[in-house]
């Protein structure tokens, strides 16, 4: 079963008169909610609860996505964050290591006042880091719990009417290896229409987005592309050395990715990383920007 919850939680359950522990409640029933594979989508321009939804259509052309890893919810960070949302303006963002902490009200909140009235998050399990999805237009989104068990919110799917967004966050070492099962076992039914699969995969290729070999999973990421999916960035960047996460000891990583099928690829005007939110200390992170034509 599929449901659409809307958006600004706290203030629209409280104009239809849920007290602080009817709102408890209802929190533990969205837990379980996503826990059974049941889907919430968040709107704060209606305020009700609906079983569906209908799908909008998204125009492509000029739309722009933006993908940031935000660190651990955040943290004391959520001001900047906002702003950079803000500067970019994306039609569409997915937000990686999002958490339901203090600040995920916040950036609830103030994302509808920037207009992104349409959210989706893969899981509301207090304090773990998961994908979130926020978009100008409506969609219906999907999560994958049972296929994935305990990886579950690493993933939403978001459908718009011709196409879908995957937004990914990606564990480290081998535990990546069962969502990335997950993909390419399913690759087909993902490019049966125009879709995009973005967000930090924690992995890359050996010796071409790191300058040694130590990414887990390397050989899955290149499977995506034996499946027919495109690597946006590299495909228009083939010998360029650019990185988006830094170790300790200064080892650049690139590990924010986007993929596309062919036909959305074509539609691809501009892609490129934003460096100053992780030069700035804002994330840990550069974020990443792709405009469609």
């Amino acid at each position: 079963m599929l449901w659409i919850f809307w958006n600004n939680f706290l203030s629209d359950f409280r104009s239809l008169g849920y007290g602080l522990m009817e709102l408890c409640g209802l929190w533990k029933n969205l837990d379980q909610g996503l826990k059974n594979n049941t889907v919430f989508l968040y709107n704060s321009q209606f305020g009700v609860i609906c079983r569906s939804a209908e799908l909008l259509v998204i125009d492509i052309e000029k739309m722009k996505v933006m993908t940031f890893n935000i660190r651990q919810g955040g943290g004391d960070r959520n001001e900047v964050i906002m702003d950079s949302i803000s500067s970019h303006d994306p039609d569409v963002l997915v937000l990686t290591e999002f958490r339901e902490n203090k600040n995920s009200q916040y950036f609830r909140v103030k994302l509808s006042e920037l207009g992104y009235l349409n959210s989706a998050v893969a899981s509301i399990t207090k304090g773990l880091n998961t994908v979130y999805v926020a978009s100008k237009t409506p969609f219906v989104a999907e999560t994958f719990h049972k296929e994935l068990n305990s990886e579950g919110h690493r993933l939403v799917l978001a459908h718009f009417d011709e196409l879908s967004i995957a937004g990914v966050y990606f564990a480290q070492k081998q535990e990546k290896e069962i969502l990335f099962n997950f993909l390419n076992d399913n690759a087909s039914a993902f490019s049966s229409r125009k879709c995009l699969v973005i967000g930090d995969f924690n992995t890359g290729k050996h010796f071409v987005d790191e300058v040694g070999k130590t990414f887990y999973c390397a050989k899955d990421f290149e499977q995506l592309e034996h499946n027919g999916f495109i690597d946006i960035w590299r495909s228009r960047n083939i010998d360029t050395e650019e990185y988006t996460w830094f170790s300790n000891v200064g080892n650049g990583f690139r590990i924010d990715h986007a993929f596309a099928t062919s036909t959305l690829n074509d539609q691809v005007k501009s892609v490129f990383y934003s460096h100053k939110e992780r030069e700035t200390g804002i994330s840990d992170h550069s974020a990443m920007i792709i405009i469609f034509r």
